[in-house]
């Protein structure tokens, strides 16, 4: 609602500063660009075209009204509010310090957005997701959209990929769960990402990793720019492996693309790709112009897309392959055997489980 109230008020009030309201590019980051995705759900136009980076619904889905009543009231017996009236509770909850929200509100409370009828009005499901986009009312008001992912922006999961024991046993369950413990189909999903439970657990974290990433990042973003109108999408896959030191180095990690967009630590990265860094930006640029960064999306099948490394591997990639652009096409194999919502329930009952 935060978001929607701000965009609302640029709509009235961009015309005093030079504005056109026409024109309004909204820009997303992981859950940002979850969110920008939610507010396609509305009726209402709020901008003109979009830019979602490594995000879709199917990373944060809304939850019902009955669901988000249940984590409000683990809130209120968090935070010690008892009052049975809305309003005196609403009071309560503004006069709590953010120390106090971030100590007190236990992990299970999961804030999630919320199907309110107003800002979200429609849920994108995982089965049948081309279908449930083209159903969007953003479609009718928003012209364009640039999307894109990261080849590893699962390793934003890392952390709690090794809080979880037996991550062999957790990820086959997870899976058997979501095909119905269909044996078969279980062991095929673990046979073909090489998740065995002789493997060392590096060996493990990442086999579970490159599964995230296909289903959670990869599938998502080419499944909703092959819902997009004809030329109107236009998709990019970020390739540049990490400089810096740690687990992650020589990896295309979670939010680098954000690093490499701003420039702001230009003086460490190589030339390349400091190329593909300044590339981006343009590309970005061009787009909030109102003109196109590269060509368009040409469809799951014929594909297009702009890749950004690895260094000296830049340009526009004219294939529906996906190893082409640095993809894996294991996945849209696996998933025309077990079926993609599935695959993408597996994913969310390891992020439960």
């Amino acid at each position: 609602m935060d978001q929607k109230a701000a965009l609302s008020w640029i709509n009235r009030n961009i015309h005093n500063f030079g504005g056109d309201s026409r024109r309004i590019t909204l820009l997303g980051e992981s859950a940002g660009a979850v969110s920008v995705f939610h507010h396609l759900s509305s009726v209402e136009s709020l901008f003109g075209q979009v830019i979602a980076m490594s995000g879709t619904p199917l990373l944060m889905k809304a939850l019902p009204p009955p669901a988000y009543e249940h984590m409000y009231k683990i809130v209120l017996e968090a935070l010690d509010i008892k009052s049975q009236k809305p309003h005196e509770e609403l009071k309560a909850l503004l006069q709590i310090t953010s120390d106090d929200i971030l100590n007190k509100v236990p992990p299970t409370a999961v804030l999630l957005p919320v199907e309110d009828a107003c800002t979200i009005n429609l849920q994108l499901g995982s089965s049948n997701l081309e279908k449930s986009v083209t159903e969007l009312p953003g479609l009718v008001w928003c012209r364009r959209i640039m999307t894109g992912d990261c080849q590893l922006d699962s390793s934003i999961f890392m952390a709690m990929l090794q809080s979880k024991a037996n991550l062999v046993d957790r990820f086959r369950l997870a899976v058997s769960d979501a095909v119905q413990h269909d044996d078969r189909l279980t062991q095929l999903v673990l046979d073909t990402y090489d998740v065995k439970p002789i493997s060392v657990l590096e060996e493990v974290n990442r086999s579970v990793l490159r599964f995230i990433s296909d289903i959670g990042f990869y599938v998502p973003t080419i499944s909703i720019a092959d819902s997009w109108p004809t030329d109107r999408a236009f998709v990019y896959h970020f390739n540049e492996r990490n400089p810096w030191a740690g687990p992650f180095k020589g990896f295309a990690t979670h939010i680098l693309d954000v690093a490499f967009l701003f420039q702001n630590y230009s003086e460490l990265l190589s030339e390349e790709q400091r190329t593909s860094s300044e590339d981006m930006a343009k590309h970005v640029v061009t787009f909030v112009n109102g003109k196109n960064p590269f060509p368009p999306f040409k469809g799951k099948q014929n594909g297009g897309a702009h890749i950004y490394g690895p260094s000296g591997q830049a340009g526009f990639v004219v294939s529906g392959s996906a190893e082409a652009v640095g993809r894996d096409s294991r996945i849209w194999k696996l998933g025309n055997q077990v079926g993609l919502d599935r695959l993408l329930e597996a994913f969310q009952n390891i992020l439960r489980g």
